[in-house]
């Protein structure tokens, strides 16, 4: 969770009208600790954003299993006993199944998209082995974004972000942001 939480953050940082805008969904909710939960579960654009975060930078980028029993699978005999991976790292870039999958555009959760797959995101896994902790990591996520953007501004200190893609993706070098308390700023007044 502490790696996808940086991501996003990046990616908070990068793209400034999406911090706006998921600010404005979240300046004033979970105010009270009993409704925070309902609150967050309501919160689309912040659910938008989480999903984009982890197409675009998986914490796990593969899964990998092994075969049981001997497959045929588009054409290829796979016998059993050979570990296969899928890799939805690579899976969540391909514009196949996402339009510019370069881009982070969390709008595109919102949207209705003929060309998506099911399996085209996964991030937790699926089936019987998936992430057991998914529901906890992304409440964990998505409860620490809303606290973070309802006092602060979020800006990342570097140029780009370097990602080492192994068991599981991280930065190559520690983050480094900047929070501006949003209570200390003056009011951004816009005309109509």
């Amino acid at each position: 969770t502490g790696h996808s939480l940086a991501f996003l953050l990046y990616q908070l940082s990068k793209n400034q009208h999406v911090q706006e805008k998921l600010y404005a969904e979240v300046k004033d909710f979970g105010q009270s600790p009993e409704t925070l939960s309902a609150d967050i579960r309501s919160m689309s654009y912040l659910r938008s954003v989480i999903k984009e975060t982890l197409r675009i930078t998986p914490v796990v980028p593969s899964l990998g299993r092994f075969i049981t029993k001997d497959i045929q699978c588009s054409g290829y005999q796979i016998p059993a006993g050979t570990m296969v991976s899928l890799h939805h790292g690579w899976t969540g870039k391909q514009k196949k199944y996402f339009d510019n999958p370069e881009d982070f555009r969390p709008e595109r959760w919102l949207e209705k998209r003929p060309n998506y797959h099911p399996y085209s995101f996964l991030p937790f896994g699926f089936g019987a082995r998936a992430c057991v902790g998914q529901r906890i990591a992304l409440q964990e996520l998505s409860l620490a974004v809303v606290r973070i953007l309802q006092r602060y501004e979020v800006t990342f200190l570097y140029e780009d972000l370097q990602i080492e893609y192994n068991i599981v993706s991280k930065p190559t070098v520690k983050l480094s942001f900047k929070f501006t308390d949003r209570l200390s700023k003056p009011s951004r007044v816009s005309a109509s």
